[in-house]
């Protein structure tokens, strides 16, 4: 997807081809994502911690899950505005 948009950046409409290329590939990540070890933050937590403090641990794990993730969605449109594609380059490596 980071050399699709960096390639077709400014020639989007011109070539439909390239979005529907995008669109299977992000439905090909989240099919991955989906069957990978990334969904385990959401349930590790309720196995780490201790049967005594395991409500406790998994309300401070929850939102701190979704704090990250409002940090990363508020976060990212001011870093494709600036560096463009080199946001996938940034968080790919």
């Amino acid at each position: 997807m980071a050399v699709l948009g960096g390639v077709y950046n400014d020639k989007w409409s011109s070539n439909s081809s390239a979005g529907w290329a995008a669109v299977a590939m992000a439905f090909c990540f989240i099919l991955i994502y989906g069957v990978s070890y990334a969904p385990l933050g959401w349930a590790l937590p309720a196995e780490v911690f201790p049967n005594a403090s395991r409500s406790k641990g998994v309300a401070l794990a929850t939102p701190t899950v979704w704090l990250f993730n409002f940090i990363v969605g508020v976060a990212i449109p001011p870093m494709i505005e600036s560096i463009g594609f080199g946001v996938y380059i940034f968080f790919g490596s």
